[in-house]
């Protein structure tokens, strides 16, 4: 088996800028934290070469940039964009599993064939979440909790969308077309040993008595006699380690994708021009697409619904406008969507 890791470091804040067009992305924008003294959680670069930083109190970054557009955080938001990135991940296998807050594994090992071979595979997952509006960082390992762990391990490094294969040297694909992987099993425990404890999902006071004993590393733990190991700090945690080497069985739970598809983009400003809409309305259609061909489906009827700002709602009484479409056969490819969505798209008169 070979499982990818799709981990998203900036989740906070795509699920507000994936909508915004290029141009706007120049603005500082950032993401903040709640309650009484609010602190940045995640900045855009904008933002970061004003010196706004996570962990900044809000009224310090303001301070530095003083047309910094803030937005709280959204859990909810950032859960259902979680979902959809595994909804369109099941395309290429329907072996998909979510891993949250920030992250999707997917079973690629079977889909090397038909997708002709891991390197092009590896390219259309990294293309197809930048189409989707978020910076990932993708790993790959033999199970999928060494999948996570080298993805979280290099997340921080991770500025723009791109692929890392971490243990690429255990990683040789015969000819073109076979899909056939090989690896090294020595070389995968070698590339685990350094990784931080921290970064597993293991209970935080387990990594703190490990911590205090000396233990940081997976490779330290690993060492330690299992028994012992054991008694200290339980059989959860032997277990874990154990999943991720591949010694026991990693089942996840697998993702279902919904029977019926309904997306959602933020507008972090007010749009008016077309173009900039139909930059947004694309993100869309590349989720759209993505369900549709993991479900093996193609689409005759689609609607968008544009919502207005409120004191357009107000003054109109119409809060959104309803735009219908109908193809005049089942189509699924993301390029044929987004022409139609384009072109009756310049044809809708708004309110404003």
């Amino acid at each position: 088996m070979l499982w990818a890791c799709v981990i998203l470091p900036s989740l906070p804040l795509d699920v507000f800028t994936r909508g915004q067009s290029p141009a706007d992305a120049a603005k500082p924008f950032a993401v903040a934290t709640g309650g009484r003294t609010p602190r940045i959680v995640v900045a855009n670069a904008a933002a970061h070469a004003a010196g706004v930083d996570k962990g900044q109190l809000v009224s310090a970054s303001l301070v530095l940039a003083s047309d910094l557009v803030l937005r709280d955080r959204d859990p909810g938001a950032e859960a259902t964009a979680l979902a959809a990135v595994a909804t369109w991940a099941t395309q290429f296998t329907p072996a998909v599993a979510l891993a949250p807050p920030d992250a999707v594994l997917v079973e690629i090992g079977g889909s090397l064939r038909l997708f002709d071979g891991l390197t092009k595979l590896t390219v259309r997952l990294e293309s197809g979440m930048r189409e989707l509006g978020f910076a990932a960082h993708l790993a790959m390992a033999p199970t999928p909790t060494a999948a996570l762990l080298f993805a979280r391990a290099g997340k921080s490094r991770v500025k723009k969308s791109g692929v890392r294969l971490d243990f690429s040297r255990t990683l040789n694909t015969s000819r073109a077309g076979q899909g056939k992987v090989e690896s090294d099993p020595t070389f995968f425990l070698d590339a685990l040993a350094p990784l931080p404890l921290a970064l597993t999902e293991a209970d935080p006071a387990v990594i703190a008595t490990l911590k205090a004993a000396g233990i940081t590393t997976f490779g330290q733990a690993c060492g330690l006699p299992r028994a012992a190991l054991a008694r200290r700090v339980g059989a959860d945690f032997v277990a874990l380690l154990d999943r991720a080497r591949g010694v026991k069985a990693d089942p996840r739970p697998p993702f279902v994708p919904p029977p019926r598809y309904m997306g959602k983009i933020e507008l972090p400003a007010p749009v008016a021009s077309v173009e900039a809409l139909a930059f947004a309305v694309n993100r869309l259609a590349v989720e759209l697409a993505g369900w549709l061909t993991g479900r093996g489906l193609g689409i005759l009827e689609m609607a968008l619904a544009l919502a207005h700002e409120r004191y357009i709602a107000v003054a109109t009484g119409v809060p959104a406008t309803h735009v219908r479409f109908a193809l005049a056969a089942p189509a699924r490819e993301h390029a044929h969507l987004v022409l139609v969505l384009r072109e009756r798209l310049a044809r809708v008169a708004l309110p404003a």
